[in-house]
């Protein structure tokens, strides 16, 4: 006689482990384009201004002229400026020297108007040239007596040790003629006509601009500004 069949053990099922089974498909994120680098335009108004002042000895003046993106010139306003027996000019860092028969003169430059204003004075002269020394970038005034290197500190003259201006025999002569800060352009005096021609530098040529600019009188130097 058989006995009742056992009740079968019933099989658990296990629980599913979160994590574990098909994986969710990770999505996949679209790379965001980089921006490509466009060249920013400098405003006009933003570009630093130029100044060019011309020196006519005969007349005590100094003729000013805004230096114009397309290398025309305008009359700085109040130009020309008396300055008596202002023989020479130089830039001397963002100023103006200007030299002549009884001594040497500082001008600061207005970066908007152009319009100068001194800003020192020394007894020297009279003066008979100015130079550009290469190694400091000082100027130095020439006199009978001796030679000064000058350099400007805080809108004031400083003479430096004169065994340096003596030394300095390479010292440049200030050509009658600025190239600007571009290179595109130069402006060079017309002593005769008592005008400042502009011309456009192409290559290694000079392009002779239309228009001439009269000055107050002969002209014996010219110097650029940047101030």
């Amino acid at each position: 006689m058989q006995g009742p069949s056992p009740t079968p053990t019933p099989t658990i099922s296990p629980t599913p482990t979160p994590g574990i089974g098909t994986p969710t498909p990770t999505p996949t994120i679209t790379p965001i384009p980089t921006p490509t680098p466009m060249a920013t335009a400098v405003p006009e108004t933003e570009r630093s201004a130029q100044f060019l002042f011309a020196a006519s000895p005969s007349s005590g003046f100094i003729t000013g002229f805004r230096i114009n993106h397309d290398g025309s010139l305008a009359p700085v306003a109040g130009s020309p400026f008396a300055s008596q027996n202002a023989a020479h000019v130089a830039a001397l860092d963002n100023l103006l020297m200007v030299a002549g028969k009884t001594g040497i003169k500082l001008y600061s430059v207005d970066k908007e108007s152009g319009a100068i204003l001194q800003t020192d004075a020394i007894e020297a002269g009279p003066v008979s040239e100015l130079l550009r020394d290469p190694a400091t970038n000082a100027v130095v005034a020439v006199t009978p007596g001796q030679r000064l290197l000058l350099n400007a500190v805080k809108g004031k003259l400083q003479a430096l040790p004169a065994g340096n201006a003596l030394s300095g025999r390479n010292a440049r002569v200030l050509p009658p003629a600025v190239l600007d800060a571009s290179g595109r352009f130069m402006f060079a005096v017309d002593s005769t006509e008592g005008v400042v021609n502009p011309y456009r530098v192409d290559g290694q040529k000079l392009v002779r601009l239309p228009a001439s600019y009269p000055v107050a009188g002969p002209v014996t130097s010219i110097a650029l500004v940047r101030p």
